[in-house]
């Protein structure tokens, strides 16, 4: 090797070693400023539809919640006229046994 390598070099007869820069006119202020307001413009986009979810999802909560309590409820109601009604049956049953003993005795 010579010390110098061609390969390094730019050589300014090939194409794919020229890039081409178009002058907005912006200065850096105005090219931040407007990278800025697009990646606000980005958050507050991204804020609602976290915030729609939010929503959803407290109306979901609250409907399991009222469902639940509904059941609740039910359960309750069914137990006391059920209960009530399990206890006249069984005594019915118990009655009747007593009297069959009783006339057998």
């Amino acid at each position: 090797m010579t010390g110098e390598d061609s390969g390094d070099r730019f050589d300014p007869q090939k194409a794919s070693d020229r890039i081409e820069v178009e002058d907005s006119g912006q200065t850096l202020e105005d090219a931040l400023a407007e990278e800025e307001q697009s990646a606000i413009k980005m958050a507050e986009e991204k804020l609602q539809s976290v915030m729609h979810n939010l929503e959803e999802l407290r109306d979901r909560h609250a409907r399991k919640l009222a469902e639940f309590d509904n059941m609740r409820k039910r359960t309750e109601r069914e137990k006391s006229s059920g209960g009530s009604t399990v206890f006249i049956s069984v005594s019915a049953v118990s009655c009747r046994r007593c009297r069959t003993n009783a006339k057998n005795w």
